[in-house]
């Protein structure tokens, strides 16, 4: 049976009224003239040709998630029931919070980014092995939110990780420091017309005092629009709670444990904005 603490509901929401989004109104539209009505011609097969390569390739990443799909587990009941009670965290809730990381991904969009990442093997999977060397990785397949299963979709991910080597010698003095542990990662995918918000929260076992710690991960995905480029803008903020108060002996590595877990969580942002620029030119 797999059993998992609560997840911890993070009050993140500021104080105030909430930002409004302005869009781009784009371009004036014009009348065409005898002039120009052959480059219009060609212009309107070639957009009939972008426009048919585009539906192929979303074609076949939606084979490819329903080929996933079907070869993953289901999320087991306990982990459903985390996953769903995780709070949605959206980049209206840290206006007033810099994030740790932030990057322009033209070419990509909503649509595109969630086919993706619900495609397997998932590439948030294969950021984790690159980015902390995972490993004995059993995901769950994504399925509809329990509460809100129009626009939201939750996953589990169960591995294992090599613990850092960077651990201070104080620290290893006083208490014993496992070569791995195993964690547990729950995620929620949410979308919506203007925004895509993929939210984690990670448990880990095995380490000392790995319960007395909680991790969230909010990203953002939000369109923009640069002069005659668009794409989505990628901003990555990280929630860290201490649930339980550490042991005096050892409470001089709370400092060293956040400055780690947030430099770690820029490190991973880059490691898949690298890897989502590399779809991108693949032709998502």
């Amino acid at each position: 049976m797999d059993s998992a603490a609560p997840p911890v509901v993070l009050d993140l929401k500021p104080e105030g009224s909430a930002s409004q989004c302005v869009r781009d109104s784009g371009p004036i539209a014009t009348t065409p003239t005898a002039a120009n009505s052959s480059s219009l011609a060609t212009t309107a097969s070639s957009g009939t040709a972008n426009s048919s390569r585009a539906k192929s390739r979303r074609q076949l990443r939606l084979n490819s998630v329903k080929a996933g799909l079907s070869a993953l587990i289901p999320i087991r009941r306990s982990s459903l029931k985390f996953a769903d009670s995780m709070p949605d965290a959206s980049s209206d809730q840290f206006l007033d919070t810099e994030p740790v990381f932030s990057k322009k991904l033209p070419g990509l969009t909503i649509p595109a980014l969630k086919d993706l990442l619900q495609v397997e093997p998932s590439i948030l999977d294969e950021c984790m092995k690159k980015d902390i060397a995972a490993y004995d990785l059993t995901p769950a397949a994504w399925q509809p939110a329990t509460a809100s299963p129009n626009d939201t979709l939750v996953r589990s991910i169960r591995y294992k990780m090599p613990v850092p080597a960077d651990v201070p010698s104080a620290a290893r003095a006083v208490i014993k420091i496992p070569e791995y542990c195993t964690c547990r990662t729950f995620s929620r995918l949410r979308t919506t017309d203007t925004e895509l918000d993929l939210t984690f929260q990670t448990i880990s076992v095995g380490l000392p005092f790995g319960e007395n710690v909680r991790l969230q991960v909010a990203n953002s995905f939000v369109p923009y629009t640069d002069a005659e480029v668009s794409g989505l803008l990628f901003r990555r903020w990280i929630v860290v709670v201490w649930t339980k108060e550490l042991p005096w002996s050892i409470r001089f590595l709370k400092g060293h444990v956040l400055s780690q877990i947030m430099q770690s969580g820029k490190e991973s942002a880059a490691i898949l904005a690298s890897m989502l620029e590399e779809q991108i030119l693949l032709g998502i």
